[in-house]
């Protein structure tokens, strides 16, 4: 490579930096929840404009309000009232176990 063909790509190195437009900077005006105003925000190097902190339990009552949620939320009324089933077939074959034990034990 001589000195001629060095300078070229310098030259052409050199014109690329100055022709490098910076990304315009601008605030994101959609809240976290959006996929799309993240990349937007990572691709322009802006920051997103947080949400206060919520507790817990406001967020997961926001949380129900989504399809999403609604969808778990039934599911864990329906799993409470399964659970409160079996707990109670357990207690009835519990209480004719210790009949059946006390039984025995008279005899």
């Amino acid at each position: 490579m001589n000195k001629i063909e060095l300078s070229k790509e310098k030259e052409a190195e050199i014109a690329e930096a100055q022709a490098f437009v910076e990304y315009a900077k601008s605030e994101a005006t959609e809240g976290l929840d959006d996929e799309q105003t993240l990349l937007d925000a990572a691709r322009h190097k802006t920051k997103v404009k947080k949400r206060k902190a919520i507790d817990k339990q406001t967020a997961f009552m926001e949380f129900k309000q989504e399809d999403q949620g609604k969808s778990l939320e039934e599911s864990i009324r329906d799993n409470r009232v399964e659970l409160k089933a079996i707990k109670a077939a357990v207690k009835e074959l519990t209480e004719e176990c210790n009949a059946a034990k006390r039984n025995i034990d008279t005899v």
